[in-house]
């Protein structure tokens, strides 16, 4: 709903109301909706929460500032070129350019949005504008063929670690990473947990595209 004193906790409840017996709970939860800010303890129903996140450290995470995010960056623009002539787009959804400036800046980011509200664009942009390879792990085969698809119909080079992608990965490896143009590299590799999990082969790719400094 529309709100403005709502709070969204990790096991998915509202509480009725904030006070000093809400504290542990309100410590150790993560704010999943990108319009609020959080403040811990009896402080947060004193608080008027519906401009930006308050930049705080809470007990295992750290509420993003966005309005810092949104400030002007030396990357602005690529990012907007990008965003404009690779993606077709001249504006930015809600918090997008916020969360692809902390992405930019090395920041380890968790993005909590609903379907539609234009998450992968937050990783596409920094993937294709830097140099190396991202890692995108994605659980369901379907999302990443919906993904590998629509990126290769913008001429971006990916690449699906399935058993075909497996056999064009280990047969072209310099062709795909070290290739004299950097529009001909694999910029984002999509794969599942399991592959992760389960083959040793993959490991192996991730640690000598660490050594190479294509992935961090």
């Amino acid at each position: 709903n529309n709100d403005e004193n709502q709070y969204l906790f990790n096991n998915g409840t509202i509480p009725e109301d904030i006070n000093e017996n809400n504290e542990d709970l309100f410590d150790n939860s993560i704010i999943n909706n990108p319009n609020i800010n959080c403040v811990r303890g009896t402080s947060a129903k004193k608080k008027n929460i519906s401009q930006s996140f308050i930049e705080q450290d809470c007990f295992n995470h750290t509420l993003a500032n966005m309005s810092e995010w949104s400030k002007k960056f030396a990357w602005d623009e690529e990012v907007n070129q990008a965003n404009l002539h690779v993606f077709g787009f001249k504006t930015f959804r809600p918090n997008q350019r916020e969360i692809i400036n902390a992405n930019l800046s090395n920041r380890d980011i968790f993005v909590c949005m609903p379907t539609g509200g234009g998450k992968s664009l937050t990783f596409q942009i920094p993937s294709i504008i830097q140099y190396g390879v991202t890692l995108v792990v994605m659980p369901l085969l379907s999302l990443i063929q919906d993904q590998t698809t629509f990126l290769t119909g913008l001429g971006i080079k990916v690449l699906f670690l399935n058993s075909e992608g497996s056999k064009e990965l280990y047969g072209h490896y310099d062709d795909l990473f070290h290739a004299e143009k950097e529009e001909d590299m694999v910029k984002m590799i999509f794969l599942t947990p399991e592959k992760i999990a389960q083959s040793p082969k993959t490991m192996s790719l991730l640690e000598r595209l660490y050594q190479e400094k294509l992935f961090e």
